[in-house]
């Protein structure tokens, strides 16, 4: 719960103003994932997007929405690739 709080400040920062659902998102495609009964989603980075719009509590994710977290963490990711 400490990290999709987290994750919510991260987004704020965007002004991605979205309630945070606490997911695990795997993001190394290859390498195998096999989960049993999570306490949590569990989703490939791949799918992500499409993850995004299954949630629901109160209201759905827009298109822009999902597309600008997308985008939020691509961005994450391709600076740490350059570390």
């Amino acid at each position: 719960m400490n990290n999709a709080a987290r994750l919510g400040n991260f987004l704020k920062a965007d002004h991605i103003n979205v309630w945070v659902n606490p997911a695990v998102v795997w993001a190394n495609e290859e390498s195998p994932l096999f989960v049993e009964n999570p306490s949590v989603a569990v989703w490939l980075y791949n799918r992500l997007t499409d993850e995004l719009g299954n949630i629901w509590l109160g209201e759905k994710l827009s298109e822009e929405e999902r597309i600008k977290i997308t985008e939020k963490f691509q961005r994450l990711i391709q600076s740490q690739k350059m570390n």
